[in-house]
């Protein structure tokens, strides 16, 4: 796991520092609008079943920041979220 430019990394756990999912600052404030799961939450450890419900839990937080209004949802179209890409990303067709 490698740190991200402007995301909190806690490099001894070599994870992204959350709560319930929630990203969290340098001050360890949550972020709404930024999530983290899977190893990125929890470390490299765990089973397909600890990361599901890692999952779950951040969904969870997200959910509960869209009904309290700290985010509002979005509805960005596929070939704008695709300029954030990198060059050698898979496609979906690519996957399948």
């Amino acid at each position: 796991m490698l740190p991200l430019n402007g995301v909190s990394f806690d490099s001894t756990k070599n994870v992204i520092p959350s709560d319930y999912g929630c990203v969290l600052d340098t001050k360890k404030q949550q972020i709404p609008g930024l999530y983290v799961a899977g190893w990125a939450k929890r470390g490299s450890n765990g089973i397909i079943d600890a990361t599901l419900r890692d999952t779950r839990q951040t969904f969870g937080i997200m959910k509960h920041h869209l009904d309290t209004d700290l985010i509002k949802p979005k509805a960005t179209p596929f070939d704008q979220v695709s300029k954030s890409l990198p060059l050698d990303y898979v496609s979906y067709s690519d996957w399948c």
